[in-house]
């Protein structure tokens, strides 16, 4: 695995010289991005933004952090997210409205809330957009993952409310990729394996399980 980081790093270095004279090569982000190597194309931008020679003073192209960020939230990098945003010149963010519009959706994220919404409601440029559907997926993943491990039963509008998905999503996700049996006439899923959780039944949100949490550790 050593030898292939160094590899990657030779590769990044070879391109960077090569193509990024231009403001990204985006065939290679996108490359990357179906290949499912999201770590890579953080190293890339970040890459970008330290070679002086395409990023002069280390300002990158505005194209650069929009994916560098978006990146971020896919490998759920929020702290770094954050120290990004900090980085980025205040000229680029107001005269970058699609770069406003990623740190929105950040937002939504850092709150825990759902982000169906802001991710629906801009439209987004091609090479963003691919970014945006692969965290649109990755965010169903995590909320499927985070009530199978904390419920052994869970009603389908929670899961809605979790995944922004529609009921016939959740029922056919959740019956073939958990093996949750659904009982349409109570709306519950129950979990066919063990929970990890010795909450056995929960009709409450995430949200207040959080809190409650919350303020257990600051009692």
């Amino acid at each position: 695995s050593c030898c292939c980081c160094c590899c990657f790093s030779l590769f990044l270095s070879i391109s960077l010289s090569l193509s990024l004279c231009v403001k990204m090569d985006e065939e290679l982000i996108r490359r990357m991005l179906n290949e499912g190597n999201v770590e890579h194309v953080k190293e890339y931008c970040v890459n970008v933004e330290l070679d002086e020679k395409v990023s002069p003073n280390c300002i990158a192209d505005a194209s650069v952090y929009m994916v560098e960020l978006v990146a971020l939230l896919i490998l759920d990098e929020l702290t770094s997210a954050k120290l990004l945003w900090g980085r980025i010149p205040a000229s680029i963010k107001k005269a970058e409205p699609e770069l406003i519009a990623i740190w929105q959706v950040f937002q939504v994220l850092w709150k825990d809330d759902p982000t169906k919404d802001a991710i629906s409601s801009y439209s987004w440029s091609p090479i963003v957009s691919a970014f945006m559907e692969e965290l649109k997926e990755v965010l169903v993943q995590r909320a499927f993952n985070k009530a199978f491990i904390l419920y052994s039963t869970i009603h389908i509008d929670e899961l809605v409310a979790m995944t922004g998905l529609s009921q016939e999503d959740i029922i056919l996700r959740a019956n073939s990729e958990y093996k949750w049996a659904f009982n349409e006439q109570s709306g519950f899923f129950h979990s066919q394996g063990p929970s990890k959780s010795k909450t056995a039944t929960s009709t409450n949100s995430i949200s207040t399980l959080a809190n409650s949490i919350s303020a257990l550790e600051t009692a």
